[in-house]
């Protein structure tokens, strides 16, 4: 974790703790802390960790996906599918928040609901 991605996250943290009345720089110095002895987990969305994870991002008029493969879906999801790229169509949809599947351009199946 580098500097950027350590103040965004305390202060992401302090903004969420802090009450009327309270020091916001002694807060956020008490978030920062938190963070680097590991008091605190940051997390990432599951959109960033496919895209970390190499999936591709489609979108199309209001329509916005993430496109992956078997092995991706499997790193992200901790599942162990061992599904064939070609037949099977893995997808995160923004609007149902869910990762999708089609199976030989059917309609798709839920497999992970956020």
């Amino acid at each position: 974790m580098n500097k950027s991605e350590l103040f965004k996250a305390a202060h992401k943290l302090a903004k969420s703790v802090i009450k009327s009345g309270d020091n916001y720089r002694v807060t956020f110095g008490a978030a920062i802390k938190a963070i680097l002895e590991g008091l605190v987990m940051t997390t990432k969305s599951i959109a960033d960790q496919l895209t970390e994870a190499g999936a591709k991002v489609w979108e199309k008029g209001n329509m916005k996906r993430i496109y992956m493969t078997c092995s991706q879906f499997n790193k992200v999801t901790g599942r162990d599918y061992n599904l064939n790229d070609n037949n099977n169509k893995i997808f995160y949809d923004f609007a149902t928040n869910a990762i999708m599947r089609s199976y030989k351009g059917k309609k798709p199946t839920l497999e992970v609901q956020y």
